[in-house]
């Protein structure tokens, strides 16, 4: 009876796989587009409504700030 074919050992060179992709992301980082840059750089912001799910949250879990 022959193995299945999931039972079969892995090619470890399965990673070479991925060297170009990596190549590429690095030659093209510093191509970004403006906008997507803009967007990389802005500071994440808070919304204030979300400040009073975050302080029941945190009661509910039993947390002193």
């Amino acid at each position: 009876m022959t193995r299945h074919i999931a039972d079969k050992p892995r090619d470890r060179a399965e990673g070479a796989r991925l060297a170009p992709y990596l190549a590429a992301a690095r030659r093209d980082a510093d191509g970004l587009h403006p906008a997507t840059r803009a967007l990389h750089r802005r500071p994440a912001g808070r919304d204030p409504a979300n400040a009073r799910a975050a302080a029941f949250l945190r009661i509910g879990r039993r947390r002193e700030v």
